[in-house]
């Protein structure tokens, strides 16, 4: 797992640990059983995070944290998607795309995910992200899923779609460059 994978993740945990209970330090040895890392990469992850005021931690003189809670600068970085995919963004650089009936699927020890449900998670987001032109924002993301499931992609069509969106939902362009890198590496 590479760090900025680790510290995508311990933010979410820290994340989630806040929402069911406000301002709670979660220790060193518990944040350790969400990974299969040792204490030196995630010690240094969690003090990297804390230097880019993320998070907060407890210390003391024999290890470098004790325990660790999000900060607020934290929390509006998990909840504003596309900056925290600039921040950390999910490696697929080593995925294989594979042509199936059921459309693309991407294959990886590290990751297992699908295009239909990256498009799902733009779908459900429209509406909140872009209540004033949601259906032509939903429109142009169909548009790209139906070029992009096409056995020969038209690379010039989907660049314009991601050009109209790049403009118009600038928040999907995270997630878009990430499936159409994928499909168009692996099966071009």
């Amino acid at each position: 797992m590479e760090n900025k994978e680790i510290r995508r993740k311990i933010l979410e945990i820290l994340y989630k640990k806040d929402e069911e209970t406000f301002r709670q330090y979660i220790d060193r040895d518990e944040l350790k059983d969400d990974f299969s890392i040792d204490y030196q990469k995630l010690d240094s992850n969690v003090l990297n995070l804390r230097d880019k005021g993320f998070l907060e931690i407890l210390t003391a003189s024999h290890v470098y944290f004790l325990g660790a809670r999000i900060t607020t600068k934290g929390k509006n970085l998990i909840e504003n998607e596309s900056e925290l995919n600039n921040q950390s963004p999910v490696s697929l650089t080593q995925n294989i795309a594979v042509h199936n009936s059921s459309g693309v699927v991407i294959n990886s020890h590290d990751i297992s995910m699908t295009i239909e449900d990256s498009f799902n998670e733009i779908y459900s987001q429209i509406q909140d992200k872009n209540p004033e032109n949601g259906e032509e924002v939903e429109k142009m993301v169909k548009e790209l899923e139906e070029e992009l499931n096409k056995e020969n992609i038209n690379k010039s069509a989907t660049q314009k779609i991601s050009k109209w969106l790049q403009s118009n939902a600038k928040w999907t362009i995270p997630i878009i460059t990430q499936i159409v890198t994928t499909i168009l590496t692996g099966l071009g």
